[in-house]
């Protein structure tokens, strides 16, 4: 009956070995011999009658993981040091496969005398695990490289998990848990909280998936997080979590109001340009009306006097086309500073107006003196003093009996005043909007 039972014992071993595909070994240190289990012959891929070369048992191994068993047999010989390592085998058939590979030593009279141990044949197990650690790998690269990360909130029991690209996005120590949802709450923007948390209950309400942008403060500086996710449901429909995502789109909201600020730029750097081109052609529309008068009169001196001074608008306009050109890359760019007389600029403001003041007969007074020396972007300075003396002409009073413009300047303030008609009181308050 003992010997009965002792059979069936061991062949539920051997089954329970086939299972788990777990085979063991042993070798005689003193005799120089060695035996393996079925199960471990068949991981070898080796037919149980080949006999067994004790002296090649290391090079079972692929040649990176050699050292490693060496290694581990060194130890186990010299100090008794038992083993347990995942290593590549190759098999008799040029296969290699994972397996788990742990021993002993057996001593006698504390010397050792014989190894023992057991081999599992761990490939399908393994592959899939470095599979999976190489597509984490992956997924926290590609979370770095586009500034997201993700986490799941689940009730009962209640868990937080946050992915490495969401630990870096909130700079928080990754070696800690996750903070709790109201200790994260704290770093949302005071005027951004509701939004945050109005979100999640609506997503709840919905069950439809949420999209929102919102503020975060890190030490004193605001991050623009984008959040992206949904409520979680059983089949009971009953809400059990949520699982999101946050995109850091700080870099993209600087990009935008720059470009905000730029097309705002671009947008009166064309009124100020219309604006400017509008003066010379006042004055050549003034002048040819001027000469219609003079030609119907027979006064072909003042015709010719006028056509030089169409010509001078004309070279005006072409000399405004190269400043503008040189505003533009003044807009981009501080433009050079150089030193100019404000007296002559105005001088020659006040020349290029004359068709137009002489139409509308107004008169251009100059109180400069001629010593005084400016430095500054030449080019804006004279598109700001053009503008306001234009205007003064343009916009003169029809009813004065005498219409003027006067420009002062001391040091570097420059003043500019006229009799014209004014901005009327409702146009004040929109006057700098």
């Amino acid at each position: 009956m003992e010997q009965k039972n002792a059979i069936m014992l061991s062949d539920a071993l051997n089954h329970t070995q086939e299972i788990a595909k777990i085979g063991s070994w042993a070798v005689d240190l003193i005799n120089n011999t060695g035996k393996m289990s079925q199960v471990a012959y068949d991981i070898h891929e080796l037919c149980s009658s080949n006999a067994i070369d004790m002296n090649k048992g290391v090079e079972y191994y692929v040649k990176e993981h050699q050292g490693i068993i060496q290694a581990c047999l060194n130890d186990a010989i010299q100090y008794q040091k038992p083993w347990d390592v995942e290593l590549k085998l190759i098999t008799a058939l040029g296969n290699e496969k994972w397996v788990r590979t742990n021993g002993r030593a057996i001593t006698e009279d504390g010397q050792v005398v014989a190894l023992e141990g057991t081999i599992q044949d761990i490939h399908h197990r393994k592959v899939l695990e470095l599979e999976r650690e190489s597509f984490i790998e992956r997924m926290e690269r590609t979370e770095k490289l586009a500034l997201i990360g993700h986490w799941q909130w689940t009730f009962n029991p209640e868990k937080i998990v946050w992915s490495k690209g969401l630990y870096d996005i909130w700079e928080y120590d990754p070696n800690s848990p996750p903070p709790s949802i109201e200790d994260h709450a704290k770093w949302i923007h005071n005027d951004d909280v509701s939004l945050f948390f109005d979100t999640l209950k609506a997503s709840i309400a919905t069950q439809q998936n949420y999209s929102f942008v919102f503020r975060a403060i890190f030490n004193g500086k605001i991050k623009f997080i984008r959040a992206d996710g949904t409520a979680m449901f059983n089949e009971n429909d009953e809400h059990i979590g949520f699982f999101g995502t946050a995109l850091d789109i700080t870099k993209q909201q600087v990009v935008e109001e720059n470009l905000r600020r730029a097309n705002d730029e671009l947008s009166q750097f064309a009124y100020r340009t219309s604006h400017d081109l509008k003066a010379p052609l006042a004055s050549i529309k003034g002048l040819a009306q001027v000469m219609e008068f003079d030609l119907a009169d027979g006064n072909t001196a003042e015709v010719l006097k006028n056509i030089s001074s169409i010509y001078q608008q004309a070279d005006k306009l072409s000399t405004l086309v190269v400043d503008i050109l040189e505003l533009a890359k003044a807009d981009i760019k501080q433009g050079d500073v150089k030193p100019f007389s404000p007296l002559l600029l105005m001088n020659e403001i006040s020349k290029n107006l004359t068709g137009l003041r002489e139409k509308l007969n107004v008169e251009i007074s100059v109180d400069i003196q001629e010593k005084l020396i400016w430095r500054a972007q030449h080019v804006r300075v004279r598109q700001v003093l053009e503008n306001l003396v234009t205007n003064g002409v343009k916009y003169s009073n029809p009813a004065a009996e005498k219409k003027w413009v006067h420009i002062s300047a001391v040091n570097h303030e420059l003043h500019i005043s006229d009799n014209g008609m004014g901005i009327p009181e409702r146009a004040k308050s929109e006057l700098f909007t």
